[in-house]
């Protein structure tokens, strides 16, 4: 039943764990007397704690103040045969006849119900033997209004909040002083457990007291009752509002001091730094890569002006692990909501990031949560300060952050590089050349010898002059084994096997002919050469140069035509 009322913000009652060991009568008066002022708008009144008799007559005092509009006295005894009487201030003894008195008896309690009782003392006489109590309710024309809590409120353990009551007396709020008004708040499972007493304090004028209340967090979680009160003489209560809250053991987020990186609910300063637009957006790109690359060049600050604050969550000074948080921030002297973000860091850690609109305070409020374990799976809230100044960076930061981007981009352009220069095709096939019909020369495409830079950035471009043969040529090979051909000077001495220009676009060419002779007057050693490139080198391949002409067979893929005394022949 203690847990289910927990939940639930109820109170539980068991006879047999009362105001007296065992079980007794005497112990139904507490939730009797509860449920009867909850149910009947009535007032606890003045009381008299277990007493044991002693076979004759006891009797004590009780005090009945003014504004007491109606009393009921409620005796409870555990021996049937003990009697019981009251006397009034003026002398009369109850239950004789007595104008607006009425009486109830029973074995085991007598209730006397009187209304306009007279104010001053009143006496109590119970004769037998055994144990016996009394409690009372009044009504009063003062009332009490709890105003700042509500019976569905769930607090967390170890923050303070603040109780708020009006007094009012026949509808009118009472604007003056002349009252007194206490508190208490109570476990209400087991109220030995806690119970906390406090005064209410009147702001003149307003007819509102208060009071700042906080249960700390080592007190048992669960359901506690408040109960607000009003009195004049003797602390006897002439009204009170009472209600029921829950205060669980909710985690608590606190930030992360920058000076000792430890929890703490004191304000933290923060420092804001504002990038160049360009460094902005090169930080910016979605992609968690570049995020992780950016720490350095940015100094482990944010590319965009965000607000990056650390913070712990943490239950009676040890990190709590299992929480849900989130959280937002408001400027003070603004109503404007600024969107945040809460990113989980692990073991009881976490970090919040929002844009701020400008300099100044933020207040954040985090609702967090738990395990139905410890919280009951309700939420809690708590506040937390932050002054934040924003700045652009310095110059020195600026130069750190550029330089280590500009070494960023040139390692990005050497990986694109190095990229292309293993998917890029590498020099295969071979050239022979032939002068009047003989083969006289040929060179492996592959084993041409280049200059290593020129080789890393253009691997599958290669000049003629690079491959053994004649300058004024550059050929490209490509993946699929085809070699292509361009001239690359302004004076050439290349044609195509057709006798057609070389053309300045790149063309896959199967023969060429060097003819040097081609713009003077030819010498004896200025005859026409002849070069077949050959895109692939099978091992299939031979030569036959038995006769004057010659004839190149590759297998089955590729036909070169052959030089014969009727002309050049048509080739595949």
């Amino acid at each position: 039943m203690s847990n289910l009322s927990n939940a639930t913000s109820g109170k539980a009652y068991d006879d047999s764990h009362g105001i007296v060991s065992g079980v007794s009568p005497l112990n139904i008066a507490t939730f009797f007397v509860d449920i009867f002022a909850l149910r009947a708008g009535r007032t606890t009144g003045p009381a008299i704690s277990p007493t044991t008799l002693n076979g004759g007559t006891t009797t004590l005092n009780f005090q009945v103040s003014n504004f007491v509009d109606s009393l009921n006295v409620i005796v409870i005894k555990d021996q049937p045969s003990a009697t019981v009487t009251i006397t009034t201030p003026n002398g009369q003894t109850l239950p004789t006849a007595f104008p607006g008195l009425s009486a109830s008896l029973n074995p085991y309690y007598v209730i006397f119900s009187i209304i306009n009782p007279q104010a001053g003392p009143w006496q109590l006489h119970v004769n037998g033997s055994g144990k016996f109590l009394m409690e009372s309710l009044i009504i009063s024309s003062l009332r009490v209004a709890i105003t700042s809590l509500s019976n569905n409120s769930v607090l967390p353990l170890g923050q303070g909040f603040t109780v708020s009551a009006t007094i009012s007396n026949n509808g009118n709020i009472l604007t003056g002083k002349g009252v007194n008004v206490i508190g208490s708040i109570a476990y209400a499972n087991d109220s030995g457990q806690f119970n906390q007493s406090f005064v209410l304090t009147g702001d003149v004028g307003t007819g509102i007291y208060h009071a700042a209340v906080s249960v700390p967090e080592n007190a048992p979680p669960g359901t506690y009752e408040i109960t607000v009160s009003v009195n004049q003489v003797a602390n006897i209560p002439l009204a009170s509002a009472s209600l029921t809250i829950r205060l669980q053991l909710f985690p608590q987020p606190f930030f992360l001091s920058p000076q000792t990186n430890q929890p703490t609910e004191l304000a933290v300063n923060y420092t804001v730094v504002q990038w160049d637009p360009i460094l902005q957006d090169i930080y910016s790109l979605p992609v968690s890569l570049v995020q992780w690359f950016s720490q350095l060049p940015l100094q482990h600050h944010p590319s965009q002006p965000y607000a990056i604050i650390a913070g712990q969550i943490e239950v009676q000074g040890k990190p709590y692990n299992n929480a849900t948080i989130t959280a937002m921030a408001t400027y003070v002297g603004s109503n404007d909501i600024v969107p945040t973000t809460v990113v989980n860091d692990g073991n009881g850690s976490f970090h919040i990031l929002f844009m701020p609109l400008t300099d100044g305070t933020y207040i954040v409020t985090f609702k967090t949560s738990g395990t139905f374990q410890d919280s009951h799976g309700d939420f809690g809230t708590a506040s937390r300060t932050v002054y934040l100044v924003i700045r652009h960076a310095m110059f020195t930061e600026e130069f750190l952050a550029w330089l280590v981007t500009s070494f960023y981009i040139l390692c990005l352009v050497m990986l694109i590089y190095l990229f292309r220069f293993w998917i890029t095709p590498r020099p295969s096939g071979e050239w022979v050349r032939s002068e009047d019909g003989e083969i006289v020369a040929r060179h492996n495409f592959s084993q041409s010898r280049r200059n290593p830079i020129g080789r890393f950035f253009h691997r599958n471009i290669l000049s003629s002059q690079g491959a053994g043969m004649p300058p004024g040529l550059q050929f490209r090979f490509l993946r699929s084994n085809s070699i292509q051909v361009r001239a690359d000077g302004t004076r050439v001495y290349w044609r195509r096997g057709d006798g057609g220009e070389v053309q300045t676009q790149f063309q896959e060419v199967l023969e060429l002919i060097y003819d040097p002779g081609r713009y003077a007057e030819k010498d004896e050693g200025d005859a026409p050469v002849t070069y077949l490139i050959i895109p692939h080198v099978s091992k299939k391949a031979s030569y036959d140069d038995s006769e004057s002409d010659y004839d190149y067979v590759s297998g089955p893929k590729h036909r070169i035509r052959r030089p014969s005394s009727s002309g050049w022949e048509d080739y595949e």
